[in-house]
């Protein structure tokens, strides 16, 4: 990026953490382009002023688990593109949930596109508070969404970066979009306790897919990963008073956190459908979404935000052309 390229050697298990050695190359003909000598190890990160900034500790340390050409000196983050980037998705995401029959569990005396722009209330002003978290708190943690920030651009020079994103977004979709299936194939065991007509009004309330791929993979990311897990990262790290970027358990616990909470935030829906859902229903639906959110939130920790969101979109899709409703 910006007149260097990265090149990068599989993870290493280093002081029980793992961390990516980034190498640098030498100076290509660019001006003003400072890079590392020749086969040097440089782990540095740059502010939101394209300053760089190097661990004290000479790589014992970095800024996060996040490793791309974020790390690149003379490729800055863009807080307004970030932002503005950011903001253009969750409006994407929350204008989808026009196209969800929220009516039906809404029982209103209004028209029904009144019903629905009401529904958009409440998540829109959650995803406003989470984007202003992760603007906040994310550059501390080294939490970031590295193409919205122009940091990782879509080009060439990217390509093994890109890949790598694109490969391990499809690996945890494919592992995602199986325990979907498998909950929708057993779907009349986990509801057993309800009358036929409660199956019927579970079965009724399905979002089209189009909401299920835009608002899950865009504002249910925003929401809780980068805000909550952000958080979470943050204020662990603060607790934990360790000095120079945060240990991976302060990551793996913030992604379990924030899973936690987004696996609990598939309640009241539940709970909106039917007085006395069973509890193994419950379970089963707390359980498959802490999984599958632990998973997104790797992704976030690994390769950043966009990750994550494109993993949960193909999650959707990968689901529905498995159970036959891409037909």
């Amino acid at each position: 990026m910006a007149g260097t390229a990265l090149s990068t050697t599989p993870w290493t298990p280093t002081a029980k953490r793992w961390q990516r050695r980034v190498v640098w190359p030498e100076a290509q003909d660019r001006p003003g382009v400072k890079t590392a000598p020749a086969a040097s190890v440089l782990r540095a990160s740059t502010d939101d002023a394209g300053r760089p900034h190097h661990s004290p500790n000479q790589g014992s340390q970095r800024r996060g688990l996040l490793t791309t050409v974020s790390s690149a000196p003379g490729a800055p983050a863009s807080p307004r593109r970030r932002l503005l980037g950011l903001g253009a998705l969750a409006v994407i995401g929350l204008a989808s949930l026009l196209a969800a029959p929220v009516e039906r569990i809404m029982p209103l005396p209004l028209p029904t596109m009144t019903v629905r722009v009401l529904a958009i209330v409440q998540p829109a002003i959650l995803t406003a508070g989470a984007l202003l978290v992760g603007l906040l708190l994310g550059p501390k943690v080294g939490l970031d969404a590295p193409i919205l920030a122009g940091r990782l651009r879509l080009e060439a020079r990217s390509a093994p970066q890109l890949r790598a994103l694109g490969t391990a977004s499809l690996i945890v979709a494919i592992v995602a979009a199986g325990l979907l299936y498998g909950y929708e194939q057993n779907l009349a065991t986990f509801t057993a306790g309800l009358s036929g007509e409660g199956r019927a009004t579970l079965e009724a309330f399905q979002p089209p897919l189009v909401t299920r791929v835009l608002y899950g993979g865009l504002v249910e990311e925003i929401i809780s990963r980068w805000g909550l897990m952000t958080l979470f990262v943050w204020l662990i790290a603060r607790i934990a008073r360790r000095r120079g970027a945060p240990a991976t358990w302060v990551y793996w616990s913030g992604a379990a956190l924030a899973a936690f909470l987004f696996a609990l935030g598939h309640l009241p829906l539940l709970f909106s459908l039917f007085d006395a859902p069973p509890m193994t229903l419950i379970a089963t639906v707390l359980a498959l979404n802490a999984i599958i959110g632990f998973g997104f939130g790797w992704l976030f920790a690994r390769y950043g935000l966009e990750a994550a969101m494109l993993s949960h979109a193909l999650t959707h899709l990968i689901a529905a052309s498995l159970s036959g409703g891409l037909a």
